[in-house]
């Protein structure tokens, strides 16, 4: 095997593991997004709970807990913007990744079939 050829294996053995540690970062990233979005559910179904149950939500008693129930919806949202343009971030760096992933299976399997035609060249 040609040492070009190894080379190559090395690359993409390098890349392969690359693209894979990105694959798990977007996975966690993603995790992230989904507890922010349902912490934000969350919040709005208690919200929506209180207000059809409690009496004294209905009445007004709860004015304090609108407040900061609408804050942290803000808090949140804010956080779930930030954590979605990060997921976009993270996506592109996966194209870039993946497409030189690629490029390196494929010039491996041109250095592969190379070898095999000089092989067989040489061969009687």
């Amino acid at each position: 095997m040609s040492g070009d050829l190894q080379q190559m294996r090395g690359l993409v053995s390098l890349l392969e593991a690359r693209f894979a540690a990105g694959q798990a970062r977007l996975a966690q990233h993603q995790e992230k997004v989904r507890a922010l979005q349902d912490g934000l559910a969350a919040l709005g179904a208690r919200h929506d709970a209180a207000q059809a149950d409690d009496p004294a939500f209905r009445a007004g008693a709860y004015l304090r807990w609108n407040v900061w129930a609408d804050e942290r919806r803000k808090q949140i949202n804010r956080q779930l913007a930030e954590a979605r343009a990060g997921e976009e971030s993270l996506k592109a760096e996966l194209r870039v990744s993946l497409g030189k992933l690629e490029a390196a299976r494929g010039l491996e399997a041109q250095l592969r079939a190379d070898a095999i035609r000089k092989a067989a060249r040489r061969a009687p």
